[in-house]
């Protein structure tokens, strides 16, 4: 014990002696604080008015090209003007009847009977429409296919056609009881 209170005493006799007082640091002073612009409080309602004016602006337009588009490709059926109308055979006698003033009685003879096949008038067999396929996008759930530029799914209609099945590589469809595999080329 004696030697750690010997390292004491020297420990405490070889303590330099105090420095000499320096000068004393500045007094503190008050933080002055700027002004804040008042110019973002201007500008920015004005900018988020130009902002959201746009934006309708686009959205407006939009729904209306939407809606025109809409509005002017309506398929309307159009089988009127392309098929004339059937005429039936009438039964009026090929000649005209001469009527006489002889007490007699005229007989007049009855039109001749027409062929079966002449008065069963054919309907015209519709064209399957060009239908181009330009993508399949295959999912086992849900798949749809690009054709003339548009996406449609099993069971949606393209121009009186009808989208049957849609596979990895074709796509069945069906136009007036007819079925046609489209592929990709």
């Amino acid at each position: 014990m004696s030697l750690i209170n010997d390292a004491l005493k020297r420990a405490n006799e070889s303590t330099p002696p105090p420095h000499p007082p320096t000068e004393a640091p500045p007094p503190l002073r008050p933080v002055e604080y700027k002004t804040p612009a008042t110019w973002p409080l201007l500008v920015l309602p004005l900018a988020l008015f130009l902002v959201f004016g746009f934006a309708g602006w686009f959205l407006w337009h939009g729904w209306q090209t939407n809606r025109d588009e809409t509005l002017t490709h309506v398929a309307t059926p159009v089988a009127a003007r392309e098929h004339p109308p059937a005429t039936t055979p009438t039964a009026e006698p090929a000649e005209p009847v001469a009527v006489t003033t002889t007490p007699a009685p005229v007989e007049t003879a009855p039109p001749p009977a027409a062929p079966a096949a002449a008065t069963a008038v054919e309907p015209a067999k519709a064209e399957f429409p060009n239908l181009k396929l330009q993508g399949i996008f295959f999912r086992a759930s849900n798949p749809s296919a690009m054709i003339n530029a548009k996406t449609f799914y099993v069971g949606d209609k393209i121009q009186g056609a009808k989208v049957l099945s849609i596979t990895q590589d074709t796509v069945t469809m069906e136009f007036s009881g007819q079925t046609s595999e489209l592929t990709l080329r």
